[in-house]
């Protein structure tokens, strides 16, 4: 084999090899990508509560007691009330008379992938988060605010 062709095909390997590293430096490694992919999820959880409570404020002016009230009456769409890895309920702890949380436990942090899509809220809310437990304080509103 001349030795052109063997410089070129060396070169090429060389190519491949450093594309698929900075690839994963990039991106992450797949079990990273899976772990995001569950936030983000975690997040559009969160989101639908966060939507179908202010749906239920709305209409009764307060606050749903629990969760499940929200699911019994079958008037407002929620994705799941559970974590997708632990099976867990999310938190909802009611503050005021028209603030609550929504708490749920992440496996990374919102920050370090400013640039991977993200669920898009409706509204102007922040939705980052830490990995670990984190909390999201909400202020109920009608559509019409």
């Amino acid at each position: 084999m001349p030795t052109n062709l063997k410089i070129f095909i060396k070169v090429i390997v060389v190519s491949v090899i450093a594309a698929v590293v900075y690839g994963l430096f990039l991106l992450g490694s797949p079990a990273q990508q899976r772990l995001i992919k569950l936030d983000q999820q975690r997040v559009s959880d969160i989101q639908s509560i966060s939507y179908a409570i202010n749906a239920y404020w709305g209409y009764n002016k307060k606050l749903p007691a629990t969760l499940e009230v929200l699911v019994k009456s079958q008037d407002y769409y929620i994705s799941s009330l559970k974590d997708p890895t632990t099976g867990e309920h999310y938190e909802y702890r009611i503050l005021g008379e028209k603030q609550y949380e929504l708490c749920a436990n992440f496996n990374t942090d919102s920050s370090n992938f400013q640039n991977v899509s993200l669920p898009k809220p409706a509204s102007e809310e922040k939705w980052e988060y830490r990995k670990g437990a984190t909390c999201f304080s909400r202020e109920a509103y009608s559509e019409g605010r």
